[in-house]
């Protein structure tokens, strides 16, 4: 398994990228910490993660949490397929801000 972490792309966009999974999920939370304290819109983009599985959705709607939490926001980008079939079957899509088009 490949670790998972937050790659920066420009001013408050970040690519996730590596392995998604109950084992990083606790890394990718100590490695955003600090993210959501200053405000601001973020985006997250998903685009480089090579395995997932529903931890990611615990994940995604802690830092929503943590920002709003923050005074900011963050987005979604390039959410796969699968964790948001996961989400609709929990009843939580309506909860996560999707910034475009799921990848398959």
């Amino acid at each position: 398994m490949n670790a998972a972490r937050l790659v920066k792309s420009e001013e408050r966009t970040f690519f996730l990228d590596g392995d998604v999974a109950l084992a990083t999920v606790p890394s990718l939370l100590e490695q955003s910490r600090e993210l959501w304290t200053g405000g601001g819109d973020h985006i997250v983009d998903m685009s480089r993660v090579r395995r997932i599985d529903s931890s990611s959705l615990a994940l995604m709607l802690e830092w929503t949490r943590a920002a709003r939490a923050g005074g900011g926001s963050v987005r979604f980008r390039n959410i796969p397929g699968q964790v948001l079939a996961v989400a609709r079957l929990c009843g939580v899509e309506a909860l996560l801000p999707v910034e475009s088009a799921v990848r398959p």
